[in-house]
């Protein structure tokens, strides 16, 4: 893995787990804590045409290209594999998360 972390799991102020509106994946949405949303914009300016991975217990979940920088401090995280992201989900409001 190249680089330190962006944001962690401390810096999310909201995440949402969306698994029933397509049927084959399951999505995490989030927003970031106020005071991170200059630092997650910077970054993605920073990171376009690059890749941002996310990573989760040491694995990379998802690494999807910058194409812009993300001003409104959302994100998204989703694969295909619906249990590691219910998984994820879990473990982030429990606190236990690794992200």
């Amino acid at each position: 893995m190249e680089g330190k972390a962006i944001i962690t799991k401390k810096d999310f102020d909201v995440v949402t787990l969306d698994a029933a509106s397509c049927p084959d994946m399951a999505v995490i949405e989030g927003k970031l804590k106020v005071d991170k949303v200059q630092k997650w914009a910077e970054a993605t300016e920073n990171r376009i045409g690059k890749r941002i991975g996310f990573v989760f217990n040491d694995s990379v979940i998802m690494a999807p290209t910058v194409n812009c920088r993300i001003e409104s401090g959302g994100f998204t995280i989703n694969s295909p594999d619906k249990v590691l992201i219910i998984e994820i989900y879990k473990s982030l409001k429990s606190g236990k998360a690794t992200l």
